[in-house]
């Protein structure tokens, strides 16, 4: 079996570092590293600063954290081609080298994967699609004792002995790389804060303002498409025999003909959405057996992507709100199906109270009053209960001044005030 050490004082092999030379690549670092914004961004100058400074043709960084919205597996210097038999290896070695913080080389001709160690697993099968590969140089990716992933450095030379400058700037080197991913992390998520804030902020000042549901429905559909950089979205409503899901509201370029469509509740995401009401995320909508295709053909649009979330007040079920294809033909994430989900509920009540506004108005109000005679109702809500009171104060001194009776409505026919 080959030669694996963990590294925690001496030995490395590539050519001498001074300490000179090791501070002035730690300052080079340090300078770039504070100017990067993403964590891809990072993973690239990670990729240069180690190329620059070790040498190595081959290098894999792994990234795992609940801060992240998938594990990633960055590769450098492979041929793509043949990675895909890397991959499950990578993710075998990843809690092995996170289990220490020290580094672990993995090297000489001989080697031999014993059963437990994933670590020769990984430079073994890194092996197979490239022969000269001669050792393995992995370090734990950490932040406060916190796992962000792995850095493993592939070698076409023997480097079972670092020198002590090697491996004390290799460790230096992986603690630059860990901060500067942690503090993009953290920005990356108060960042996403502050948008899901002011999202909320945005909504819940419109809710007073709009009582008109198609408007309200507008607004709501916008915002999501924004919030989530999609492509297009909808809000579908259940009709009133709940069997049906209509297109009230729609955003994207196929907008117009959407408007105009209705299809069985049960059917596709949306009905998967209504009957177990829950929140979904759909990434190969084309290959997801409870995709309905009617709507695609109808209108043209070409569905890859979805995140639906029910609306839901009072345990009542009103609809689904869903928003189609990332801008960036990127996949969507959990957090923005939250994100999403978290929009429903904000507006699930304000649509409840639109929809019952709707009815009032259509078959109370102007059925009482007259079509024509019918001014509309001043928001906000509350305003339309002295409406139909005044009308039936009106309408009585009226019938009183002709000698008839009248009786106005009770007081349960009344609009309520919310």
């Amino acid at each position: 079996m080959g030669e694996e050490q963990i590294v925690s004082g001496n030995s490395l092999g590539v050519g001498e570092i001074t300490p000179e030379g090791k501070f002035a690549n730690l300052i080079s670092m340090v300078e770039a590293l504070l100017s990067q914004a993403t964590p891809e961004d990072i993973v690239r100058l990670i990729a240069e600063k180690v190329k620059e400074i070790f040498g190595t043709c081959k290098m894999i960084i792994y990234l795992e954290n609940q801060r992240l919205p998938e594990n990633k597996i960055c590769w450098r210097g492979w041929d793509v081609t043949s990675t895909g038999r890397i991959e499950t290896t990578v993710e075998k070695a990843y809690s092995r080298i996170c289990s220490s913080s020290e580094v672990v080389i993995v090297g000489g001709p001989d080697i031999v994967k014993a059963e437990d160690d994933s670590i020769s697993g990984l430079l073994l099968e890194a092996r197979s699609t490239d022969e000269s590969l001669r050792s393995l140089v992995c370090i734990p990716l950490q932040f406060k004792h916190q796992p962000l992933g792995f850095l493993a450095l592939f070698f076409e030379e023997d480097k079972t002995s670092f020198n002590i400058h090697q491996q004390e700037l290799f460790k230096s080197a992986s603690l630059l790389f860990s901060s500067a991913l942690n503090n993009t992390l953290e920005h990356q998520q108060r960042e996403t804060q502050i948008q899901r804030l002011n999202t909320y902020y945005t909504i819940s000042s419109m809710l007073n303002e709009i009582l008109d549901l198609r408007e309200l429905l507008g607004y709501v559909i916008s915002i999501s498409t924004d919030a989530l950089s999609a492509e297009a979205g909808s809000v579908l409503l259940l009709d009133e025999s709940r069997k049906q899901l209509e297109f009230y509201s729609a955003e994207g370029e196929k907008k117009e003909v959407l408007l105009k469509s209705k299809f069985a509740a049960h059917q596709g995401i949306a009905g998967w959405v209504i009957e177990n009401r829950k929140l979904i995320v759909v990434n190969n909508l084309q290959q997801d057996p409870r995709f309905y295709r009617g709507i695609d053909e109808r209108s043209g649009f070409q569905s890859r992507s979805m995140v639906a979330a029910p609306v839901i007040a009072n345990e009542e079920i009103l609809g689904v709100i869903e928003v189609l294809n990332k801008v960036d033909q990127s996949d969507f994430t959990s957090e923005e199906g939250h994100s999403l989900a978290s929009i429903a509920d904000e507006v699930a009540f304000a649509i409840k109270n639109s929809i019952l506004f709707e009815y009032l108005v259509n078959f109370y109000c102007r059925r009482r009053q007259g079509l024509s005679d019918c001014k509309g109702c001043k928001k906000p809500l509350s305003s339309w209960t002295p409406c139909a009171m005044m009308w039936g104060q009106e309408q009585e001194q009226s019938d009183a001044r002709h000698g008839a009776s009248f009786s106005i409505a009770s007081e349960e026919d009344l609009p309520r005030e919310a």
